[in-house]
């Protein structure tokens, strides 16, 4: 029985595009590079949601807290190889509903309910779309996540916000049975000197945990992703921006595709 890979994209700082980043990376593994893929929303904005969901029943809030089983939030998208687990505005209150109730192990019930999942042998890949805060959402996604995808566009504030995953990492790492993996993609870089400095910045600090596939800044590409009347990933599009490509050829260097 084949087992799931988790993969967390998470960012100490917003504005990192780590809503673009998990729609379009789980959405190019899935369909150009034919692996089952479930995405699960944890943010409470619901971005990702929207983008695969026409409607949720359940979403995560209700199965963490044991309101409904996870094969009953499972939305099966249009696209034969993506299923998504939805989030909404009320994650907030449910995370302080299972802080509260210690026989549910608030701290691992994340990880209990996907071994679950994993156990069904359905799909090669999680990934799991995270907000920016340490919080008990990230206390669980960090002791479970096999990989964490650090999202940084090219300036010193994205920076600021690699040193808090960091830190992070470091302290759960005590707490983990395995070494938590992480890799730093850069989003989003634009062709100009301050920009080319972070790369350089983030390259001394990082060395070969910083992807070497670098997404460019395209305005048509960004302004894409947030239109809510568009609802397919840009690199599934008919018309690929350059951008498109650039997920395609980092999600060939994170899982060593030919």
């Amino acid at each position: 029985m084949k087992k799931m890979e988790i993969i967390a994209v998470k960012s100490g700082k917003g504005g990192c595009d780590k809503t673009t980043a998990t729609i379009n990376l789980a959405a190019a593994d899935a369909v150009l590079f034919n692996k089952k893929v479930l995405i699960i929303d944890t943010d409470g904005r619901g971005h990702t949601t929207s983008m695969f969901c026409d409607d949720i029943k359940y979403q995560v809030g209700d199965v963490l807290l044991g309101r409904a089983a996870a094969e009953e939030a499972i939305v099966h998208t249009k696209w034969e190889n993506i299923d998504c687990i939805g989030c909404g505005e009320e994650i907030n209150e449910d995370m302080k509903e299972l802080e509260k109730n210690i026989f549910m192990d608030p701290m691992h019930r994340f990880g209990k309910v996907l071994q679950e999942i994993s156990k069904r042998g359905i799909y090669d890949r999680c990934y799991i779309d995270c907000n920016q805060d340490p919080d008990l959402m990230a206390v669980n996604i960090l002791l479970i996540a096999d990989r964490i995808l650090i999202p940084a566009r090219s300036d010193d504030y994205s920076l600021e916000g690699i040193h808090k995953m960091l830190e992070w990492i470091q302290q759960v790492s005590s707490s983990r049975e395995s070494k938590l993996q992480y890799q730093v993609m850069i989003t989003d870089k634009e062709r100009n000197v301050e920009s080319d400095d972070s790369v350089n910045k983030m390259k001394q600090l990082l060395g070969d945990r910083l992807c070497e596939s670098i997404i460019r800044h395209q305005a048509k590409a960004v302004q894409h992703s947030y239109k809510p009347e568009i609802r397919t990933p840009f690199v599934l599009a008919k018309k690929r921006a350059g951008v498109a490509d650039d997920y395609i050829c980092l999600v060939k260097e994170l899982y060593q595709y030919e």
